[in-house]
């Protein structure tokens, strides 16, 4: 079973400031996931108070994709947005300030097409490489290979990095070690890290796309 298991938002700044240095105080977190075996987006953004850790409501509300995000309290006053779509990469929020001007916060995220691993069938005890078709994993970027056995009940996370320029990701056999041989399920979740401040407001932003998955059969 998927897990929601980076994020759950923290961090969110904005709007109802009426100085720089109120403005310094909160900071924007927003978050925006794709599951492309489901067609599903799914979309969070909270604003904190930075001095005393409090999550705030935000005058006139927030809107992802330009549709108004619902506000969810027994969350610590979180928004949240969830629709069946197609995939997109540009991640749009948009919020209106104390004055009344427009301010955004775009985000992107390249999807994984297809991906394999070395035709599927894998050593516990030998290296193995991993190869996608789409992007290489750019700046602020990290891959999570998430491992599921159905027979055993195990789900597995394993975050890994690559070299910038390649779409390959190199497992060393130490990191396959705790594998049992026998039927996994292998999904990725591509995952990538924005920071920008918009009208002197901090503003971050963690994007996901999650894969289909792959069967891959493990041996000794």
């Amino acid at each position: 079973m998927k897990y929601i298991f980076f994020l759950i938002l923290t961090t969110l700044a904005f709007l109802g400031c009426n100085s720089q240095q109120k403005a310094e105080n909160h900071t924007l977190f927003c978050y925006a996931r794709y599951d492309e075996t489901l067609k599903l987006t799914k979309a969070e953004a909270t604003l904190q108070d930075v001095g005393n850790k409090t999550t705030l409501e935000i005058p006139g509300g927030i809107r992802y994709q330009s549709m108004e995000m619902k506000l969810t309290p027994v969350y610590g006053m979180s928004y949240r947005y969830e629709y069946p779509a197609r995939f997109v990469a540009e991640q749009v929020f948009d919020w209106r300030d104390a004055n009344k001007n427009k301010q955004v916060f775009r985000m992107s995220i390249d999807p994984i097409t297809t991906f394999s691993l070395q035709g599927n069938t894998i050593s516990q005890s030998q290296p193995a490489t991993l190869t996608w078709e789409g992007s290489p994993l750019g700046k602020g970027e990290t891959m999570v290979l998430m491992w599921e056995n159905a027979k055993e009940g195990i789900t597995l996370p394993l975050e890994v990095s690559t070299s910038v320029g390649v779409p390959k990701i190199d497992i060393p056999a130490a990191k396959l070690k705790d594998f049992s041989p026998g039927d996994w399920t292998l999904y990725l979740v591509r995952k990538k890290l924005v920071k920008d401040n918009i009208a002197g407001m901090p503003v971050n932003g963690i994007t996901e796309f999650y894969s289909t998955p792959i069967e891959v059969k493990i041996t000794k």
